[in-house]
């Protein structure tokens, strides 16, 4: 069963991030741990990492996507 990748929340405020950069790409493979994307926040850049080791099956949003906090943004 794939596991989501949740836009985590970046602080109290924070409501949505803008998805700055892909690193991995689908069909990549991954490790728990490792970045698969930054994104933008009105006062930084953060990176969000991979919950779990496999593929990287899906990137549900796209690069200057601003996205909403704790929604799924790949597979």
């Amino acid at each position: 069963m794939p596991t989501p990748i949740l836009l985590p929340k970046l602080g109290n405020s924070v409501e949505s991030s803008i998805i700055a950069a892909w690193l991995k790409q689908p069909g990549d493979i991954v490790a728990e741990g490792d970045v698969v994307c930054t994104v933008e926040t009105d006062k930084t850049t953060m990176e969000v990492v991979s919950p779990a080791a496999g593929v990287l099956l899906a990137q549900l949003a796209k690069v200057g996507e601003d996205v909403p906090v704790q929604t799924v943004i790949g597979y």
